[in-house]
């Protein structure tokens, strides 16, 4: 009779033992499990996560075209000489402007004439609305006092309007980028064409400037 306690003792520990294994067993089981289902939706935060900072790190148009501007500007040529200032030039506007001497040999629309078809002639566009823009001048003084004898000075500008960046402000102004002028003399009988003479060999010098720089930029 005293062995029956002894076995049923260690029956109930072998029990006890094997109930405590399958209940760790089944709690590991399902730990498991809950994060085998967590883990696709850790994922899928990750994923979204990620395609959200990718969206935020792409540039616009209006960035990316910003940032290409400075990268030109910063790695823009020198102009070395003052020939190379006419590259890539389409058209210009002509404005012509006489001092009192002259007004009495020529008129400006007669030296504007003159002077634009030179320009047709090289391949020269005109256009009004041109952002750059050829000055004539042409001054005259008659020798001492008198209208026997005429000097003269026919010049050309070409003119453009660039900005100036100093400390971080920046100003527009109109700059000379290339510039030609002479003088001459002449008698009253032969002093309206002579000028006119000036101005055509100044046309057809600027014209032939132009189609240098033109082929030399291609």
């Amino acid at each position: 009779m005293s062995e029956s306690p002894s076995k049923l003792t260690k029956f109930l520990m072998v029990l006890g033992i094997v109930t405590s294994v399958a209940t760790v067993a089944f709690a590991l089981l399902w730990v498991r499990e809950r994060v085998e289902k967590s883990v696709p939706a850790v994922k899928e935060v990750t994923k979204e996560v990620t395609k959200e900072v990718k969206v935020q790190t792409e540039l616009t148009p209006e960035q990316q075209a910003a940032i290409d501007f400075w990268q030109r500007f910063f790695n823009a040529r020198i102009i070395q000489t003052p020939d190379d200032a006419l590259y890539k030039l389409d058209a210009v506007q002509v404005s012509v402007s006489v001092d009192n001497a002259i007004k009495k040999l020529v008129s400006k629309e007669r030296i504007r004439n003159k002077f634009e078809l030179i320009l047709r002639k090289g391949g020269i566009k005109i256009d009004e609305k041109a952002p750059v823009f050829l000055e004539l001048t042409v001054e005259g003084l008659w020798s001492n006092g008198s209208v026997t004898f005429l000097v003269y000075t026919p010049r050309i500008k070409l003119q453009e309007v660039v900005v100036v960046g100093r400390k971080g402000d920046m100003r527009q102004v109109a700059a000379t980028l290339w510039e030609r002028g002479s003088y001459g003399f002449a008698g009253q009988r032969v002093a309206e064409g002579a000028i006119l003479k000036a101005m055509e060999e100044l046309g057809e010098e600027f014209a032939n400037k132009y189609l240098a720089a033109q082929q030399k930029d291609r």
